[in-house]
């Protein structure tokens, strides 16, 4: 008789009660300050290209100094806005992955000895290694890959 239970695993869409777990862990008022330099940053992008616009078709009413002024100071505030979002992504993600792993290895440590008969140490341990990474490492870079197209295409 096995005492070891098969391992089960989800398959489909991500479900929106992850997605809020882990904006909460990332911590409400970071997520929101990132969504803002998202937004920040498509919209000086955005800006640019509507100045690069007005300016070509309007050659003569903007001096060379003025074409030179107000596309680097939309350079700067886009740059600025890129700053950020990349600080706060990369905090953000740390966080979450400190205060997911602290909650992980708290499950864990507080398990049954039971839990530990039907699942195998190294299994526990290859999971435990693997969603670490997936927290730590896969889904920040995921994540803000997504955002940044999502926020261009909207």
């Amino acid at each position: 008789m096995a005492l070891a239970q098969e391992e089960t695993r989800e398959e489909g869409h991500v479900k929106w009660g992850v997605v809020n777990y882990y904006i909460r862990s990332t911590g409400r008022v970071l997520s929101a300050a990132l969504l803002t330099c998202l937004l920040g940053m498509q919209l000086s992008a955005n800006a640019f290209t509507y100045w690069l616009s007005l300016w070509s078709s309007h050659t003569d009413d903007y001096t060379p100094q003025d074409f030179l002024i107000i596309s680097g100071t939309i350079a700067a505030l886009n740059s600025t806005f890129i700053l950020f979002r990349s600080f706060l992504f990369a905090y953000g993600g740390l966080r979450a992955a400190r205060l997911l792993h602290d909650q992980l290895f708290r499950a864990v440590l507080g398990a049954s000895m039971a839990f530990f008969d039907a699942h195998p140490v190294g299994r526990i341990l290859n999971r435990f290694a693997q969603d670490t990474y997936t927290i730590d490492d896969s889904l920040p870079f995921m994540l803000n890959i997504f955002l940044a197209q999502a926020f261009g295409l909207f």
